[in-house]
């Protein structure tokens, strides 16, 4: 009666059965009809270990033909085939379908993504550090080769912050969220009496901080997805260390007043006539404030449209798991609409400085 449309599928499937206005349609295709995409993995550290253990679980959709890592004997000890163990530039010169970035940081990472798109490969990152800062020029390059940029994993964990945006552009008024999992996680202990040094030691044991957690309880982490919501959101392009945040310093000293109040890292951004203001602010928020029921390691978002309708959103949000399940999700999603492609050619590291800025 309302011409609403969806679709069945059993849990782990990308293909199912579409129901609505239409005739019904059956997910009669057979995926084992279609080849394997061959998938490079940039990274086999925590979050790059976990897309490896998962693609192992999806061997009739992915193949993996190669691994970027910089201490071969330390991954072969833990049971990596080393047939597939290859310097970076060895590993994008092996042809395949799909690069999939786990190396963190921005200029290394920003070449071999620029030199897989630019060879015609789709690409899949949670690296919110390298699309802050070279999104724009990345998604222009993977539009022009007709390729994919994937980054759902870089905001929220598992929780789809991007993929509820991308429908909803034009419609947002603001944006409240944890979009930092460490910080909520030593916030959360700080306020049961912990110090702040034995805080992080906790997160960092439980794989949910690096070594070093400084963009983490600064809010640059936060700030850096604040740049990849504003775009979603608003269309709009920020720098992320242009925006106002709270700092190391006011997270370390933060102590619950005692008033029943709970301290959250909250990263906003609203609509103004000039297009959109972002902040990461320390705040002491009510226990019935729907961000001080995300506890520990999790991350949630509000969206508050312009009709003064919200969409809560949360789940977990840092650690290995959360960001390579996000991951695999956005390489089913590329399973799903499209076919496998043989590649022009295969790239060079030496090629950086004619496709990338």
């Amino acid at each position: 009666a309302h011409s609403q449309g969806f679709e069945v599928a059993r849990i782990g499937s990308v293909f199912g059965t579409s129901v609505g206005p239409h005739a019904t349609l059956l997910a009669r295709r057979a995926e084992a009809a279609r080849r394997p995409l061959r998938v490079t993995l940039l990274g086999l550290g925590a979050v790059g270990r976990g897309v490896y253990e998962h693609l192992l679980r999806q061997e009739e959709r992915f193949e993996i033909v190669a691994i970027a890592v910089r201490r071969r004997e330390r991954h072969e000890a833990a049971g990596a085939p080393g047939r597939l163990l290859l310097s970076l530039d060895e590993a994008l010169g092996v042809p395949s379908d799909i690069v999939v970035e786990a190396i963190g940081g921005v200029r290394e990472a920003g070449d071999a993504l620029a030199i897989a798109l630019n060879a015609g490969r789709h690409v899949v990152t949670a690296n919110k550090a390298v699309i802050a800062a070279r999104g724009p020029a990345l998604r222009a390059l993977a539009e022009r080769e007709d390729t994919t940029l994937s980054c759902s994993a870089a905001v929220g964990g598992v929780v789809p912050v991007i993929e509820t945006l991308r429908g909803l552009r034009g419609r947002v008024a603001k944006i409240e969220g944890v979009l930092n999992g460490t910080s909520n996680f030593v916030l959360d202990r700080l306020a049961e009496g912990t110090s702040l040094d034995d805080a992080v030691a906790e997160a960092q044991a439980l794989g949910y901080a690096e070594a070093d957690p400084g963009d983490d309880l600064s809010g640059l982490d936060a700030a850096r997805k604040l740049t990849l919501l504003a775009r979603e959101a608003f269309g709009e392009t920020l720098d992320a260390e242009r925006i106002p945040r709270a700092g190391a310093a006011a997270v370390g000293a933060f102590r619950p007043a005692g008033d029943g109040k709970v301290g959250r890292l909250i990263a906003s951004l609203r609509a103004t006539e000039e297009g959109c203001a972002a902040s990461v602010d320390l705040v002491p928020v009510n226990a019935a404030h729907p961000l001080a029921r995300c506890r520990g390691a999790n991350n949630a978002v509000v969206i508050t449209l312009r009709s003064g309708r919200t969409i809560e959103l949360r789940g977990r949000g840092a650690g290995r798991w959360p960001t390579a399940e996000s991951m695999v999700g956005d390489l089913l999603e590329l399973w799903r609409d499209h076919e496998p492609r043989l590649g022009r050619r295969a790239p060079v590291l030496g090629e950086f400085e004619a496709v990338a800025s």
